[in-house]
């Protein structure tokens, strides 16, 4: 028959032997969860103060957290009697086996660290990566996540990142600015090119220079396409191209200078 009182004094015995270091175990955790917490905290500050990459300093402290809280968990099972040696062992085994399960994962971490220390882009460039443009919100261990233009989130993985082409929009602090405006084949094309120049010698945010060039650039089906190249600062690229295209098409209208509409000429034999 099953002897309660002697269960009960073993599970005495056991609690008085292991208590303590449980106890301690506990007390392990919170003081490594507190120490992973506020020492990543300082570290970022430090960072930030020292003007590191944002990109940098997120993929940091987050390694750094993840460190303190594995050796705090590995210390408070040392605490309570589990042998470390074998643990680390285990795991060991079990991270090669899940390592060759979600290798497409360690890929991405790898291509991660790469972005964050090569640093093709940093937080808040606006850049072209896989057929997607937005803004760089941040670099996490296997992903990038960018903003759209319309406010949409997109994860894109690191492996995919680092293998396909960046364009970086915003790396140098100028961009040239083309604009294609076509006139009619009947306009002056000298007192057109004149009037689109005082355009854009008149815009705050052309840049003299490199000097604005006004060119004719094709003579087109329905019109002579003359273009229009500036540099800008990058910040106010779209800003100063619809400005720009408002006040071209103002500024023609005003001078008798038509802009055609595609058309087609069809002689009909009797």
């Amino acid at each position: 028959m099953f002897d309660f009182q002697t269960l009960s004094s073993m599970i005495s015995v056991w609690l008085l032997d292991s208590g303590i270091n449980i106890l301690y175990a506990l007390f392990i955790l919170i003081l490594g969860w507190w120490l992973a917490r506020h020492l990543t905290r300082l570290i970022r500050i430090f960072l930030d103060k020292n003007k590191i990459d944002p990109l940098q300093t997120g993929f940091i402290t987050t390694i750094v957290r993840y460190s303190i809280i594995i050796a705090v968990l590995l210390i408070a099972a040392s605490r309570v009697g589990i042998n470390i040696t074998s643990l680390i062992a285990i795991f060991g085994a079990a991270a090669l086996a899940i390592g060759l399960a979600v290798k497409d994962n360690l890929s991405n971490f790898s291509s991660g660290m790469l972005l964050v220390f090569f640093r093709p882009f940093t937080k808040g460039d606006f850049v072209e990566v896989c057929g997607t443009m937005g803004t760089i919100e941040a670099t996490s261990l296997f992903s990038t996540v960018l903003t759209t233009v319309d406010n949409k989130k997109v994860f894109i993985p690191n492996s995919m990142v680092m293998n396909n082409v960046i364009t970086n929009y915003s790396a140098n602090p100028t961009r040239r600015l083309d604009l294609t405006i076509g006139i009619d084949y009947g306009a002056n094309i000298t007192e057109a090119k004149k009037i689109l120049l005082d355009v854009l010698e008149k815009h705050t945010a052309v840049r003299t220079t490199p000097e604005p060039v006004v060119a004719v650039e094709a003579l087109a089906d329905s019109s002579v396409n003359i273009t229009m190249r500036a540099w800008v600062p990058t910040e106010q690229y779209l800003s100063t191209k619809f400005e720009l295209l408002e006040e071209c098409k103002n500024a023609l209208t005003e001078q008798g200078v038509s802009i055609p509409f595609p058309q087609m000429d069809i002689h009909m034999d009797k």
